[in-house]
């Protein structure tokens, strides 16, 4: 082989290389971004970002300072509603690899078979 094929070789496997170093940075990416923010508010009375506080955290929470029984979660009755004809509920899964976080104020559960 000549010189310059060599580079073309070198240079190709490197962009490749680097290719797949991205590739494969992205979902640990996506998992900080999810837990990221996992501590934005509290349940417990007293703390900054606790119950008392909830409608100064963000705007878009504001409601949550006016009202009794409001979270940051949205669970509005405009959004949610009881679908009773979809039946009893089925539980019974069968086993897969998994991790559970505990975030603070919910959970996440990354189905670590895909």
């Amino acid at each position: 082989m000549r010189p310059s094929r060599h580079l073309r070789v070198a240079v190709s496997a490197a962009l490749l290389a680097a290719a797949l170093l991205l590739v494969a940075a992205v979902p640990a990416a996506r998992a900080q971004e999810e837990t990221e923010h996992e501590e934005e508010f509290s349940y417990v009375r007293g703390e900054e970002n606790g119950p008392e506080h909830w409608g100064a955290i963000k705007e878009e929470w504001a409601a949550c300072g006016t009202g009794r029984m409001q979270s940051p979660i949205d669970l509005s009755h405009e959004r949610v509603s009881l679908v009773r004809s979809l039946g009893y509920l089925n539980h019974s899964y069968r086993a897969a690899e998994a991790s559970i976080v505990n975030r603070g104020h919910d959970i996440m559960v990354r189905d670590l078979t895909s």
